[in-house]
């Protein structure tokens, strides 16, 4: 899961307020406050919405640290890496929410 995407389970957020997304600038010092957003739930998703937002991404096995992925969005820099597969390729997975539900059509 993108560093910058779900709630801070910690005081004083105890779940209520997105996560810090600390390696956003690139140096583990981004907040909620900024200056890179991050996303507390499905309704905080503000520009660039929720299709142009990496958000789930396999991690290579020898950067896993924590329970996330980090990535700098103020320098072209990975702070962990992606997982290859045969080939050295990588996989990203991007989401279009539908208007409707299909289903109810």
């Amino acid at each position: 899961m993108n560093q910058g995407v779900g709630t801070d389970p910690y005081s004083p957020s105890n779940g209520h307020l997105p996560v810090n997304g600390p390696w956003l600038d690139g140096n583990h010092g981004n907040t909620r406050n900024g200056p890179w957003w991050t996303y507390g739930s499905e309704a905080s998703w503000n520009d660039p919405g929720p299709s142009s937002t990496l958000v789930l991404l396999d991690e290579d096995p020898y950067s896993i640290n924590d329970g996330g992925w980090g990535i700098s969005a103020a320098q072209p820099k990975w702070i962990d890496w992606p997982a290859t597969y045969p080939q050295q390729r990588v996989r990203f997975r991007f989401w279009r929410w539908p208007l409707r539900d299909p289903c109810l059509a």
